[in-house]
Protein backbone atom coordinates (compact mmCIF):
# COMPACT_ATOMS: atom_id res chain seq x y z
CA UNK A 1 0.00 0.00 0.00
CA UNK A 2 1.07 3.84 -0.86
CA UNK A 3 1.17 6.10 2.22
CA UNK A 4 0.94 9.59 1.97
CA UNK A 5 2.95 11.85 4.25
CA UNK A 6 1.92 15.60 5.08
CA UNK A 7 4.27 17.88 5.08
CA UNK A 8 3.56 20.34 7.92
CA UNK A 9 5.83 23.27 8.30
CA UNK A 10 6.76 26.07 6.21
CA UNK A 11 8.42 24.95 2.88
CA UNK A 12 12.43 25.25 2.49
CA UNK A 13 13.53 28.14 2.04
CA UNK A 14 11.10 30.49 3.23
CA UNK A 15 13.17 31.38 6.33
CA UNK A 16 16.09 32.74 4.14
CA UNK A 17 13.89 34.52 1.74
CA UNK A 18 11.48 36.20 3.92
CA UNK A 19 14.32 37.80 5.60
CA UNK A 20 16.66 38.20 3.09
CA UNK A 21 13.07 40.62 1.21
CA UNK A 22 11.96 41.90 5.09
CA UNK A 23 15.91 44.12 4.63
CA UNK A 24 15.41 44.53 0.97
CA UNK A 25 11.89 46.17 1.85
CA UNK A 26 13.56 47.91 4.73
CA UNK A 27 16.57 49.39 2.87
CA UNK A 28 14.34 50.84 -0.01
CA UNK A 29 11.35 52.42 1.83
CA UNK A 30 13.80 53.52 4.37
CA UNK A 31 15.70 55.13 2.06
CA UNK A 32 13.31 56.49 0.33
CA UNK A 33 11.58 57.79 3.17
CA UNK A 34 14.53 60.38 4.07
CA UNK A 35 16.08 60.54 0.23
CA UNK A 36 14.98 64.27 -0.29
CA UNK A 37 15.74 65.46 3.34
CA UNK A 38 19.55 63.50 2.81
CA UNK A 39 19.95 64.98 -0.62
CA UNK A 40 18.65 68.35 -0.13
CA UNK A 41 20.47 69.12 3.57
CA UNK A 42 23.52 67.16 3.51
CA UNK A 43 24.40 67.24 -0.34
CA UNK A 44 22.96 70.77 -0.75
CA UNK A 45 21.21 70.41 -4.00
CA UNK A 46 18.44 72.14 -4.90
CA UNK A 47 14.94 71.32 -4.30
CA UNK A 48 13.71 70.90 -7.64
CA UNK A 49 16.60 68.69 -8.63
CA UNK A 50 16.44 66.34 -5.83
CA UNK A 51 13.26 65.74 -6.70
CA UNK A 52 14.47 65.04 -10.08
CA UNK A 53 16.49 61.91 -8.79
CA UNK A 54 14.31 60.85 -6.52
CA UNK A 55 11.16 60.39 -9.53
CA UNK A 56 13.81 58.98 -11.91
CA UNK A 57 15.27 56.35 -9.25
CA UNK A 58 11.55 55.66 -8.36
CA UNK A 59 10.77 55.22 -12.10
CA UNK A 60 13.86 52.84 -12.64
CA UNK A 61 12.95 50.95 -9.72
CA UNK A 62 9.87 49.46 -11.37
CA UNK A 63 11.36 49.09 -14.71
CA UNK A 64 14.95 47.67 -14.31
CA UNK A 65 13.36 44.37 -12.47
CA UNK A 66 13.12 43.18 -16.73
CA UNK A 67 17.00 43.50 -16.81
CA UNK A 68 17.40 42.02 -13.24
CA UNK A 69 15.40 38.56 -14.16
CA UNK A 70 17.09 37.71 -17.38
CA UNK A 71 20.19 38.20 -15.95
CA UNK A 72 18.94 35.82 -12.54
CA UNK A 73 17.26 33.16 -15.05
CA UNK A 74 20.28 32.96 -17.45
CA UNK A 75 23.28 33.34 -15.92
CA UNK A 76 23.14 33.58 -12.33
CA UNK A 77 20.17 31.24 -10.83
CA UNK A 78 17.89 31.64 -7.46
CA UNK A 79 20.89 30.92 -5.07
CA UNK A 80 23.26 33.42 -6.64
CA UNK A 81 21.13 35.81 -6.96
CA UNK A 82 20.27 35.97 -3.74
CA UNK A 83 23.76 35.79 -2.02
CA UNK A 84 24.50 38.76 -4.63
CA UNK A 85 21.49 40.51 -4.02
CA UNK A 86 22.15 40.70 -0.37
CA UNK A 87 25.93 41.90 -0.69
CA UNK A 88 24.91 44.80 -3.38
CA UNK A 89 22.15 45.85 -0.87
CA UNK A 90 25.19 45.79 1.88
CA UNK A 91 27.10 47.74 -0.41
CA UNK A 92 24.72 50.15 -1.63
CA UNK A 93 23.75 51.03 1.83
CA UNK A 94 27.12 51.38 2.82
CA UNK A 95 28.06 53.61 -0.16
CA UNK A 96 25.07 56.24 0.95
CA UNK A 97 26.35 56.45 4.59
CA UNK A 98 29.45 57.06 2.78
CA UNK A 99 28.03 59.94 0.52
CA UNK A 100 26.77 61.30 4.06
CA UNK A 101 30.06 61.31 5.70
CA UNK A 102 31.41 63.20 2.59
CA UNK A 103 28.96 65.65 2.31
CA UNK A 104 28.53 68.14 -0.42
CA UNK A 105 32.19 67.71 -1.66
CA UNK A 106 32.63 64.31 -2.98
CA UNK A 107 29.25 62.75 -2.33
CA UNK A 108 27.49 62.90 -4.76
CA UNK A 109 29.41 60.22 -7.05
CA UNK A 110 29.53 58.26 -3.94
CA UNK A 111 25.58 58.80 -3.72
CA UNK A 112 24.95 57.08 -7.30
CA UNK A 113 26.93 53.96 -7.21
CA UNK A 114 25.04 53.59 -4.34
CA UNK A 115 22.04 54.23 -6.05
CA UNK A 116 23.07 52.20 -8.87
CA UNK A 117 23.46 49.07 -6.32
CA UNK A 118 20.19 49.66 -4.54
CA UNK A 119 18.60 49.51 -8.11
CA UNK A 120 20.36 46.04 -8.91
CA UNK A 121 19.23 44.72 -5.57
CA UNK A 122 15.72 45.58 -6.16
CA UNK A 123 16.26 44.00 -9.62
CA UNK A 124 17.24 40.53 -8.33
CA UNK A 125 15.40 39.93 -5.17
CA UNK A 126 11.90 40.85 -5.87
CA UNK A 127 12.11 38.58 -8.93
CA UNK A 128 13.59 35.62 -7.07
CA UNK A 129 10.44 36.35 -4.69
CA UNK A 130 7.62 36.05 -6.75
CA UNK A 131 9.33 33.45 -9.08
CA UNK A 132 9.71 30.86 -5.02
CA UNK A 133 6.13 31.47 -4.96
CA UNK A 134 4.78 30.71 -7.99
CA UNK A 135 6.99 27.19 -7.91
CA UNK A 136 5.35 27.38 -4.09
CA UNK A 137 2.02 27.49 -5.74
CA UNK A 138 2.11 24.87 -8.50
CA UNK A 139 3.82 22.56 -6.06
CA UNK A 140 0.62 22.92 -3.19
CA UNK A 141 -2.38 25.11 -2.29
CA UNK A 142 -2.65 25.73 1.28
CA UNK A 143 -3.54 28.50 3.53
CA UNK A 144 0.29 29.28 3.84
CA UNK A 145 1.02 29.58 -0.36
CA UNK A 146 -2.95 31.59 -0.35
CA UNK A 147 -1.63 34.13 2.45
CA UNK A 148 2.04 34.45 0.52
CA UNK A 149 0.59 35.20 -2.36
CA UNK A 150 -1.57 37.67 -0.94
CA UNK A 151 1.47 39.55 1.20
CA UNK A 152 3.39 39.52 -2.76
CA UNK A 153 0.58 41.27 -4.61
CA UNK A 154 0.15 43.98 -2.08
CA UNK A 155 3.83 45.05 -1.32
CA UNK A 156 5.15 44.20 -4.44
Amino acid sequence: MEQTIEKKGHPKGLYFLFFTEMWERFSYYGMRAIFILFMTKVLLLKDADASEIYGSYTGLVYLTPLLGGYLCDKFLGNRRSIIIGGLLMAIGQFCMFLSASAGADGGMAIMWLGLLLSLLVTDFLNRIFLLWLVNCIQRETDGLTVLLLFFTWVLI
